[in-house]
């Protein structure tokens, strides 16, 4: 995960990578600026792989109203329950719950 700006950058880098649940920084147009260690091991790829990306070209999400509210880079989204499928992994491996979404939009406070 890089996040780069001021002096507190390290501490909350620490933080983000110590959470258990994937954690997913998105800029506008849904692309990965910045992930945790849990993320990697959910999306089964390196941060450096998938910084850049954009989330639709990894996982497919069922949920129309989820993706109305990703799509508007203005609006808070927190969600429970989210069933996705990751895009290129095994039969029978690509169904995944999220158990909570919420996203954070690169560069606000």
């Amino acid at each position: 995960m890089r996040l780069e700006g001021n002096s507190a950058i390290p501490e909350a880098q620490r933080l983000l990578a110590s959470l258990p649940h994937a954690m997913v920084l998105l800029e506008d147009g849904l692309t990965i600026a910045a992930l945790n260690p849990a993320a990697e091991q959910f999306f089964g790829q390196s941060a450096r792989r998938l910084i850049g990306t954009r989330l639709r070209d990894i996982m497919t999400i069922s949920d129309r109203r989820l993706l109305d509210r990703l799509s508007d880079s203005e609006a808070p989204v927190s969600a429970r329950e989210v069933v996705v499928q990751l895009k290129g992994a095994a039969p029978g491996a690509s169904i995944s719950t999220w158990r909570r979404w919420r996203t954070v939009r690169a560069g606000r406070s």
